[in-house]
């Protein structure tokens, strides 16, 4: 199987200044690498950097887990990065909201000193919850009284992006940390997105899905499609040379609940927003017309990334100090009133 091409379907944008490539055509990474991603998302366009931590986004993942590493795998140390021939996988594990937005910075964290290999990692969420972007105003995004009703909680991702409802147990999250040395060839915003978004697409192949990458407008978040409809969300965020995406995979949708948790301003009602949502979003499951295990989605993409990237993953669990990392981040950032509702202050008063 040929996993050396991607396809960009532009005419499954709803934006019409889309740019660049004209209806769905193959293109080497590296092409497209060079060929168009700095025409739709130029240098001038790139993320700012951010005074509070560091981080530039692009605009583009008991009641409660806990941290813990498996009783097989060492810890106490600090993994230094082997041949980049051999990457880290994390398992799949269920933490609450902000814990899992804390554990993807402390790998962000680790890779950027050259503490692990490059690492993807799956997730999901319990309670269930709702992420906004790092810049998004909460109150235009989410219903807030929705929320609580439901038992719904609301974190803040590092990354760029828009709001999104994630269902406990109805969809996979992914991350994956790549510093550029080596395997991206320049610190571009889309041709990274293009890259990593190669590697789903074969694993969704896995599956038996064809899926096609969705350029979108150079500020919003690229998204894969199947049969023009959306399945997987994706968002970024950069610490210096290294890169962290996650986005969401879709096992199963729950339209109803969704767009009672999240505001449509620019829909006529509820149900408008029900009918737009069915048309314009899908799930595993509704295209493979059965159910789906989550562990067989983990795979499936373990194994895109792996042809993609022409590397190896290898099982291991977070190192102590990424355990220590994302607990305080937890603590100090993620769960505050501060970073969740950080942009309230600016709320209108009209």
């Amino acid at each position: 199987m040929d996993h050396s091409s991607i396809s960009i379907d532009q005419a499954s944008g709803s934006n019409e200044n889309n740019r660049g490539v004209d209806g769905p055509q193959a293109f080497s990474p590296n092409q497209l690498a060079g060929t168009i991603a700095h025409r739709l998302y130029p240098v001038s366009n790139r993320p700012t950097d951010h005074p509070d931590d560091g981080l530039r986004y692009s605009y583009s993942p008991e009641r409660y887990g806990t941290l813990s590493n498996d009783s097989n795998t060492p810890t106490g140390h600090i993994m230094r990065s082997r041949d980049m021939h051999t990457w880290r996988l994390v398992p799949l594990a269920t933490y609450d909201p902000h814990l899992n937005m804390a554990i993807d910075e402390a790998i962000l964290i680790a890779r950027t000193r050259d503490e692990v290999s490059n690492t993807v990692r799956f997730y999901q969420w319990s309670p269930p919850a709702v992420s906004v972007g790092r810049n998004q105003r909460i109150y235009e995004e989410v219903d807030l009284d929705a929320c609580r009703g439901a038992g719904v909680e609301i974190t803040r991702r590092p990354t760029g992006g828009g709001a999104v409802f994630h269902d406990s147990g109805k969809e996979v999250t992914y991350s994956v940390v790549l510093n550029e040395s080596g395997v991206l060839r320049a610190r571009d915003v889309l041709a990274s997105y293009i890259l990593i978004g190669e590697a789903l697409i074969a694993g969704l192949r896995h599956l038996g899905l064809s899926a096609t990458f969705d350029a979108s407008h150079p500020r919003q978040c690229p998204n894969l499609r199947v049969e023009g409809r959306k399945i997987s969300g994706n968002a970024q965020a950069w610490l210096r040379s290294t890169v962290l995406q996650h986005g969401t995979i879709l096992l199963d949708v729950n339209y109803r609940l969704m767009f009672r948790l999240l505001r449509v301003p620019w829909v006529l009602d509820r149900d408008h927003a029900l009918q737009l949502a069915k048309m314009r979003i899908t799930s595993l499951s509704q295209e493979t017309g059965r159910p789906l295990n989550p562990m067989q989605v983990c795979e499936a993409v373990t194994r895109g990334f792996e042809e993609t990237f022409d590397v190896h993953l290898e099982q291991s669990q977070l190192t102590e100090r990424e355990l220590e990392q994302a607990k305080q981040l937890r603590t100090k950032k993620y769960a505050t009133a501060a970073w969740i509702y950080r942009r309230w202050t600016e709320r209108r008063t009209t």
